[in-house]
């Protein structure tokens, strides 16, 4: 994932420059660096560690994520 980090500039008062990150980007972005590994949705965690389990990949190439429900 490639942040744009306009955030961050807004937070210290800095005007984002948004070219100079369209700049920056063009080349990274046909090479992603990492995917979202599949969630069980509003499935336990241990359905999740179970998913988490079947990513085939190597771990640097997998982010897992949970989606909390009622929290």
């Amino acid at each position: 994932m490639l942040d744009n980090g306009a955030f961050s500039a807004f937070t210290r008062g800095l005007k984002f420059d948004r070219d100079g990150f369209y700049e920056w980007v063009e080349p990274l972005l046909a090479h992603p660096h990492w995917a979202v590994v599949p969630d069980v949705i509003d499935g336990t965690v241990e359905q999740q560690k179970e998913m988490v389990k079947t990513w085939p990949f190597r771990k640097e190439f997998g982010i897992p994520v949970w989606h909390l429900f009622g929290i």
